[in-house]
């Protein structure tokens, strides 16, 4: 019999309006607009991000802006917040999907 080859990951599955209110209470000066606005999603996506950990320049900017001291929403995604939340440990590790339903 073939054995078959699988890898096992953590999956965390957010719905949008819980992710948009987590930012907006934990980071209230932040500038981000919600993973919908910010990443152009449609009625019905999922927005993935498999969080990675980022050195301690961008973690320092990452949080420069979600503390509303750095107004650069261009260069700031939703993936680069999970990635300095994970590497600050706010968050776990794992594949983030967050599920737009408007």
């Amino acid at each position: 019999m073939l054995e078959l080859k699988f890898e096992t990951k953590t999956v965390h599955t957010i719905k949008d309006s819980d992710w948009d209110s987590f930012i907006k209470k934990t980071f209230p000066k932040s500038p981000y607009e919600g993973v919908c606005c910010e990443e152009e999603l449609g009625n019905g996506s999922t927005f993935s991000h498999n969080s990675a950990e980022i050195d301690l320049t961008e973690s320092i900017k990452i949080s420069n802006y979600l503390d509303g001291n750095l107004n650069i929403e261009d260069m700031i995604s939703t993936g680069d917040i999970i990635n300095c939340l994970v590497t600050d440990t706010v968050l776990p590790e794992g594949l983030y999907n967050i599920n737009i339903n408007w």
